[in-house]
């Protein structure tokens, strides 16, 4: 089957939100355009700004300060792009991925900064684990990253964050807060959701 874009290349990926069958190239150039579309109509940003991007070493991530990159450049979007990465401690997991964030920054060539949790909290997500024991301790690690990269962003002097998700992600968000009857939840989980934390403006994307 051709691609129902350009109706040249063979389709290959079935877009999830507009249902159409197409190319490897036109799904990455779509893609680009839709996350352009939602910066412009959500008014994300303004020219000049700071904008800290947490990156772990994953696929959200990575592809969210690709792509970010990538826009800032063809749309002159005149952005000041800082890679946020969060050290949480965990032996044997963290160590490699920190690799990969190093690796991205150095081929994207934006600015690094890497804050620990020992830095933070003065302990490790590993010396929590032995504390508290595997209870719950993906909550402790969710909490305590968010509060750690708004101290990152702080320390680089940021003024906006914004993070990558998986539509899967959003999906098994919207399930878990409806099955709980987390009203005030919900409605974080459109497309682009404006969090009212502490810091200034944190932006939670949908890459996918």
């Amino acid at each position: 089957m051709s691609c129902q874009n350009c109706q040249v290349g063979r389709a290959i990926v079935l877009r999830s939100e507009s249902r159409m069958k197409v190319c490897k190239d036109c799904f990455f150039l779509l893609f680009e355009e839709d996350v352009y579309k939602t910066i412009s109509e959500s008014k994300m940003f303004n020219k000049g700004q700071r904008i800290g991007v947490g990156i772990s070493g994953g696929k959200d991530s990575t592809v969210l300060a690709y792509v970010l990159d990538k826009l800032n450049t063809k749309y002159n979007l005149n952005l000041d792009l800082q890679l946020l990465c969060i050290d949480e401690g965990i032996a044997g997991y963290r160590d490699n991925s920190i690799d990969t964030v190093v690796k991205n920054s150095e081929s994207l060539d934006l600015n690094l900064k890497i804050l620990s949790y020992n830095e933070v909290f003065g302990i490790t997500m590993d010396e929590v684990v032995k504390k508290i024991g595997l209870k719950n301790n993906c909550t402790y690690c969710g909490v305590f990253r968010r509060q750690a990269l708004e101290e990152a962003a702080k320390q680089t002097q940021c003024d906006i964050i914004v993070t990558g998700h998986n539509a899967d992600d959003m999906a098994e968000t919207i399930i878990l807060n409806f099955l709980r009857g987390d009203h005030s939840r919900l409605v974080r989980c459109n497309r682009t959701y404006f969090s009212k934390t502490n810091y200034r403006k944190w932006y939670d994307l949908i890459t996918s």
